[in-house]
């Protein structure tokens, strides 16, 4: 990826996941500035609940995973931006940016692409041992290292029903830690401005919001925050 200053000049195919992996618009933002709802990452193990609860652990996304990120990228759209969208809006926007079979090639590139980052968040009934068994994706993040000392969180979504039990905050823990590792000194992201779900984790979770922007999501024009958080110490 790019050092500092040297912004990478993306094909086409780069720019599109760039595009469809925003948090809440299909347009390439500004250097500077999501959230689903919210523990702390456990890439192996994962978080046990009480017994006979399902586990929940985080993984790499796989083009297998396609039409479950989708469908809850889905859920989370209707339940948190209601507020700042139409239903139209929220349709098409859907329809652009979480199309199943694009989503499988995005979750095949990030396997190839040591800067980029995309993860799943899956349940797994208690005593499943295997890879894969009774696995339920119950929520998703992505972030890219775009410049040398900065990440941008591109997505972070998670099941409605599984708002306030710590999935969130273990997807964004985990990608904090990996942008630490790879030597980024902050993370950025962008929610839209009445989307209060989005916008009350990220502030809970340290981001400040650095300025509004106009962003143009599914045929409609609404306000938009981005966010910054330092990721030193």
């Amino acid at each position: 990826m790019p050092e500092r200053g040297e912004l990478l000049r993306p094909d086409r195919r780069r720019h599109r996941r760039r595009c469809a992996l925003r948090r809440r618009h299909p347009c390439p933002r500004r250097r500077r500035g999501t959230g689903g709802r919210p523990r702390r990452p456990r890439l192996r193990g994962g978080r046990r609940g009480r017994e006979g609860r399902p586990v929940v652990r985080l993984r790499e996304a796989t083009p297998d995973d396609a039409d479950a990120v989708a469908a809850v990228a889905a859920d989370a759209w209707w339940a948190a931006c209601s507020a700042a969208l139409s239903a139209e809006a929220v349709r098409t926007a859907l329809a652009d940016l979480y199309d199943e079979a694009f989503l499988g090639e995005v979750a095949a590139e990030a396997a190839d692409q040591p800067d980029f980052r995309f993860l799943v968040a899956v349940e797994t009934e208690a005593g499943g041992e295997s890879p894969g068994d009774g696995e339920t994706v119950v929520g998703f993040a992505s972030a890219a290292r775009e410049w040398a000392d900065e990440v941008e969180l591109f997505t972070l979504y998670v099941d409605p029903d599984r708002w306030g039990e710590g999935v969130g905050s273990e997807l964004l823990a985990a990608l904090e830690a990996w942008a630490a590792d790879r030597g980024a000194e902050r993370m950025v992201c962008s929610a839209l401005a009445d989307n209060a779900v989005a916008v009350g984790f990220l502030e809970s979770r340290g981001f400040e919001r650095t300025r509004e922007v106009e962003a143009a999501v599914g045929g409609e024009t609404t306000a938009e925050y981005e966010f910054e958080k330092s990721l030193d110490g």
